[in-house]
């Protein structure tokens, strides 16, 4: 069968649709297309530069732009006479003000929105009616976006979703998160990391909602996010990606789509990522580190340093508690708020605003029993649980359970889940679940910390209870691996003394075995103690799983971890004897092997053993199986220690070889810049010192704060070498940056305020 050939209002539209998605008029910007709850809706009108029909005389405003009468009507009626504008604009110029929009005014909004490029399209006269039609389906066909604000209600109102509790404390992160929305880029993305209950998703929410006026804003869930692959904003949007770590392939995929993708004409696209931190494997998927060119370009768009959110004052913790109980019947006296505010900091010596809304629930709910943290989680646990009757279906705890352990499940997906069945919990379909499961059991319980604590203490029920949970643990992870191992990481960073903790791994681990390797070894952290049973458990599940490879390089990923415990309980022999193990046994190939001789190096050097540091470092540099990674950091490494001997020369050496190696990250490469630069300058090779600092402010990867650390690198030389004027530039601009390093920021004031920059 032939293909159907376009017609030219067609292959007009087609182009058009992919140059542009707003209205022409450059102070509207209203998108072409506008979503009204679930529904797409064309937005727009197409109007002519000059008009088509003479107006009913020549001194009438409007049609005035008929004149000179030397076009045709078919003319008028061609590609380059037509403009894109909402109903607004378009009656704005041919109704209400036509004498202020002259020809050559609209047609520089053509040429502005379409970004040149089509001139000339067609030298055909066009049907107008019929190439509204195209370019309608042309923009609703678009990638479009899938976003939602969350709603869970909560009986107790924990869940952030539920809003119960003030938004206090945040304002400096508030601030951020609207800067970041400001800035003059196509696309930008940042990272929000925190512990449980510290307010990363509230944060984000409250963000969201200040700016859904003018954004189209919500959170990405698990329907329709494979089309934001190919997303083409028509307004300004906010995408908010929670459980990062859940979904780290994806999100770099996103990320470099997006990254590759943007250009000056799109309205502005934002990326906010949330999870627990970025000292992770899923961080290094996400930013494709193992792809140097792709890993540049997402880098390079990156909007900042992970912002970090901590605890709360005792202060703001007052204000949370005093809000939260503004209703009770029998409000707290000062004393009381207090002793409220005293035991908040109890429950969670961090601050996190989770535990103030605790202690205002034990203060109005006695029964809740008080107790430490785990007891009041398991107190708030059951004041939650309908599964205490036992006319309650099985199978609506199987699917609870399992909706926790994924984050969630979208309504959308729930046939996938049932499909997979879970014998003898047979799952009802979706049109025969009950109306609180639909609006509160596929969210699962939340906040994070309660639910994992829910599933772990449900692993220890006996008979069937029991039975149900390792079925829910079982569908849970056969439906996502990630999202599962994701969910393990979360329950070992809250709960790592649980006793069932381990269970967590007793799943299928034919099903994605590489998931279920990595996912075992990742717990090894979090059980602190290096001499603690757990750990070697771990190694005896991974030694009795099948899979060879696989299982070789869990093992010694497992070891590095454990070794790394005794290094961080500064047990430097412990160490020094793992490390060793692992150089003589991991695979040669194995990146393992290489973290392993850096960080004896590293061991040597707190030992005082230098000569022994370095060999272990020589050994990395020098051979042909380590990545570039690995060299880079053994080559900084040993650039430290000639600079230590004041052999500045060799050191520039060693960062000069870094940054000839082809795949490092942008970390490596700017402490080469930077201490290089420094080097040089003791050198008194000022002028080559000054090339590394530029090398650095124009390398894209490098983050905003690393560049104003060095200029202030840059701003102390000029001080040192009695040119003031030649350091007040500098500072400025580090002071002017609504980016630095907290140190970087203070030292700037202390310099500018001694050379009375700050007086001028």
């Amino acid at each position: 069968m032939s293909k159907k050939r376009l017609s030219a209002g067609e292959r007009t539209a087609l182009l058009l649709a992919a140059k542009t998605t707003v209205c022409y008029r450059p102070e509207c910007r209203e998108p072409l297309v506008v979503k009204r709850g679930e529904h797409r809706i064309t937005n727009f009108e197409i109007a002519h530069i000059r008009d088509e029909r003479p107006p009913p005389n020549p001194n009438s405003d409007v049609g005035w732009r008929y004149w000179p009468e030397d076009l045709t009507r078919e003319d008028r009626n061609k590609f380059d006479n037509l403009l894109l504008l909402c109903a607004s604009c378009h009656k704005l110029i041919d109704r209400v003000q036509p004498r202020a929009f002259d020809p050559d005014l609209l047609y520089e909004w053509k040429q502005n929105a379409e970004g040149g490029g089509l001139e000339g399209l067609t030298s055909e006269p066009l049907d107008i009616i019929g190439l509204a039609s195209a370019l309608s389906d042309a923009l609703q066909a678009l990638p479009h976006n899938e976003l939602s604000l969350p709603s869970l209600p909560s009986q107790d109102g924990l869940s952030f979703a539920s809003r119960s509790a003030s938004f206090a404390g945040r304002t400096e992160e508030s601030r951020a998160l609207s800067a970041f929305l400001a800035s003059d880029l196509s696309f930008s993305w940042w990272t929000v990391v925190g512990d449980a209950g510290v307010g990363k998703s509230r944060l984000a929410l409250e963000c969201c909602l200040a700016a859904e006026k003018d954004w189209d804003v919500g959170f990405v869930g698990d329907a329709g996010h494979e089309a934001l692959l190919e997303f083409v904003p028509v307004r300004p949007t906010l995408m908010v990606v929670d459980y990062a770590a859940a979904r780290a392939e994806w999100l770099g995929r996103l990320l470099n789509s997006l990254a590759l993708r943007a250009s000056a004409e799109w309205q502005p696209v934002r990326v906010l990522v949330l999870d627990r931190t970025v000292n992770a494997r899923w961080y290094e998927a996400a930013t494709f580190q193992h792809r140097y060119h792709d890993s540049v370009r997402i880098m390079s768009a990156r909007y900042a340093e992970p912002l970090e959110l901590g605890g709360l004052s005792r202060d703001v913790t007052r204000t949370l508690i005093a809000d939260a109980l503004s209703g009770p019947e029998r409000p707290p006296n000062s004393t009381t708020l207090e002793d409220l505010v005293d035991r908040a900091f109890e429950l969670d010596p961090a601050g996190r605003p989770l535990f103030s809304l605790v202690a205002a629930l034990e203060y109005s709910d006695p029964q809740l029993g008080g107790g430490s943290r785990d007891k009041v989680l398991r107190s708030l646990v059951r004041r939650r649980q309908p599964h205490a009757s036992n006319d309650r279906p099985l199978a609506l705890l199987v699917l609870e359970l399992a909706s926790t352990a994924l984050g969630g499940i979208d309504v959308q997906n729930y046939p996938a889940i049932e499909s997979r069945g879970v014998e003898p919990f047979t799952l009802p379909a979706l049109s025969d679940l009950p109306s609180d499961v639909i609006d509160q059991g596929l969210g699962g319980m939340v906040p994070d910390i309660l639910g994992e604590m829910w599933i772990l203490d449900e692993l220890s029920s006996a008979g069937v209870r029991g039975r149900a949970c390792k079925a829910a643990l079982e569908l849970a992870w056969g439906f996502s691996p990630s999202r599962y191992a994701a969910f393990v990481d979360r329950a070992a960073r809250d709960h790592p003394l649980h006793e069932q903790l381990l269970s967590l791994f007793d799943v299928d681990s034919d099903v994605e075995p590489y998931t279920w390797f990595e996912m075992v070894c990742s717990v090894i952290p979090y059980l602190s103690d290096p001499l603690s049973p757990r750990v070697y458990q771990v190694l005896d599940l991974i030694e009795a799983r099948p899979g060879d490879a696989l299982r070789e390089k869990a093992l010694a990923e497992a070891g590095f971890a454990i070794a790394n415990l005794w290094f961080s309980h500064r047990v430097f022999d412990k160490a020094h004897t793992l490390y060793t193990k692992l150089i003589e046994t991991a695979p040669v190939d194995s990146e393992v092997r290489w973290q392993s001789y850096t960080n004896r190096g590293v061991v040597e050097m707190v030992r005082d053993n230098r000569v022994r540091g370095e060999a272990d470092f020589v050994a990395v540099i020098s051979s042909a199986d380590a990545s570039d990674e690995a060299r880079a950091s053994c080559l900084n490494n040993r650039a430290d220690l000639r600079v230590d001997e004041g052999d500045h020369l060799g050191a520039i050496g060693d960062r000069t070889a870094v940054l000839e190696l082809r795949e490092t990250s942008y970390n490596r490469r700017y402490i080469a810049l930077a201490r290089r630069a420094t080097s040089l300058w003791a050198l008194e090779r000022y002028e080559e010192a000054n090339d590394d600092i530029e090398a650095i402010l124009s390398t894209t990867d490098i983050a905003v704060e690393q560049k104003m650390a060095a200029r202030l690198m840059r701003a102390e030389w000029a001080a040192g070498l009695g040119v003031p004027e030649m350091a007040e530039e500098e500072l400025k601009r580090i002071l002017d940056s609504r980016r630095n390093f907290p140190s970087v920021a203070d030292a700037a004031t202390v310099l500018a305020h001694d050379l009375g920059i700050l007086d001028k």
